[in-house]
């Protein structure tokens, strides 16, 4: 009886132990948070600029819904340095999917806990990006 004690609050303090070590650090997202949420375009022509120095905190009715997140691209050493945005087509059918790199895209909270991401390009500027498929 002393073992099985002895074992269970051994088991309990790794346990809690490992969940310590697990928690998310403050300000970070999951990539399961991201992928497969929405990309709006928020269409008005704005510059690089004045994109790049905005930041938005929710998601605009005025903006378009345009794709979709289909991955995280990150560099050899670990950095997110884009995602795969799958847009235009309906169903699955006629889409395409593009590379953007993070400055072209900004990511705002959206629905329950997931995440979406908002660019200043057109579906049509999208569209004219090259095919990232594999």
């Amino acid at each position: 009886m002393k073992r099985l004690v002895t074992s269970a609050a051994v088991f309990g303090l790794t346990a809690s132990m490992a969940m310590a070590q697990t928690a998310l650090p403050s300000g970070s997202v999951r990539v399961d948070d991201i992928k497969d949420g929405d990309i709006y375009s928020i269409q008005t022509g704005i510059e690089q600029s004045t994109f790049g120095n905005a930041t938005y905190t929710q998601i605009s009715t005025d903006w378009d819904d345009i794709g979709e997140i289909e991955d995280v691209v990150l560099s050899d050493d670990g950095q997110m340095i884009g995602i795969i945005a799958e847009v235009g087509g309906i169903l699955g059918l006629g889409d395409k999917d593009v590379f953007l790199p993070t400055d072209a895209v900004r990511l705002i909270p959206g629905e329950d806990g997931r995440y979406a991401y908002v660019t200043r390009l057109s579906l049509e500027e999208l569209k004219a990006l090259p095919d990232a498929d594999r």
